[in-house]
C-alpha cells in the first residue's frame, strides 16, 4: 500500500494541466470559425445587393477585399473570383473566395486555417 501514495495527485495535476491546454487552444481557435461565420453571412450580403443593383465584378470584388481586410483574414485578388452569368434580371452572380488565417501559439507553434467559400444570387431587383 505504501507505493500507491501520490498516484492520485499525480493524475489529476496532469488532468489539469490538459484541461488548461485545452482552455488555451479553444480561446485561440474559437474566434476564428465565428469569424469565418460572420464573413460567409457577410459575403452572402455582398451577393445579395450586388445582384440587385447591378454592380460589376470588380465592385463586388473590391468588397469582398476591404470585408477580407476588416476581419483579418488574407486573400490575394487572384483568390477572388466574381462570376456574373447575366447582366439584367435572370441571372445569377457567384462568389467564390479562398481564404486563410495564421494563429500563433506563444511563438512555439503557428497554424493556417484555411478556408473556400462560395456564395451566389439572382441578378435583379428584389
Amino acid at each position: 500500500m505504501r507505493g500507491q501514495r501520490g498516484e492520485g495527485r499525480m493524475g489529476c495535476l496532469i488532468m489539469i494541466a490538459i484541461a488548461i491546454l485545452a482552455g488555451y487552444v479553444f480561446t485561440k481557435t474559437v474566434p476564428v470559425f465565428l469569424d469565418k461565420l460572420d464573413y460567409v453571412d457577410q459575403l452572402k450580403r455582398i451577393a445579395a445587393e450586388s445582384g440587385a443593383r447591378a454592380m460589376d465584378a470588380d465592385q463586388v470584388k473590391e468588397r469582398v477585399i476591404e470585408l477580407t481586410r476588416q476581419k483579418d483574414f488574407e486573400a490575394g485578388k487572384e483568390d477572388i473570383k466574381v462570376v456574373r452569368t447575366a447582366v439584367k434580371a435572370g441571372g445569377e452572380i457567384r462568389i467564390d473566395v479562398k481564404y486563410q488565417r495564421t494563429v500563433d501559439f506563444s511563438g512555439y507553434y503557428q497554424y493556417t486555417f484555411k478556408f473556400q467559400t462560395k456564395v451566389s444570387s439572382f441578378v435583379g431587383a428584389l
